[in-house]
């Protein structure tokens, strides 16, 4: 839980090196995606970031499967998380931006 928090916190750089040290420790890549599928699962996201982050950890799965490069896809997770981030700034600057309107 706080290591998926941490793809939400961190910067790219330090997330990057949290999820290497992750599969360093043994912990396969395919693992790690399903538990960030369950973290997505358990909470509380915009719709909108919810289902791009399942939406986008389903592609990766099935990329996994495929046999892809784990480097990039471990990458590829990372970016995930800032992407949906930025997606949260924006929805929240959206929303206070309404606020303030009414």
């Amino acid at each position: 839980q706080s290591i998926m928090n941490g793809f939400m916190t961190s910067s790219l750089d330090i997330a990057a090196a949290n999820i290497q040290e992750m599969q360093r420790a043994g912990l396969a890549l395919a693992s790690i995606v399903a538990h960030a599928t369950e973290f997505v699962l358990c909470t509380k996201f915009p719709p909108s970031v919810r289902a791009y982050l399942l939406q986008q950890l389903g592609r990766m799965e099935v990329r996994l499967a495929g046999s892809c490069n784990e480097s990039v896809q471990a990458l590829a997770l990372v970016g995930l998380f800032q992407i949906a981030r930025s997606m949260m700034s924006s929805e929240l600057a959206a929303a206070n931006s309404r606020m303030e309107q009414d």
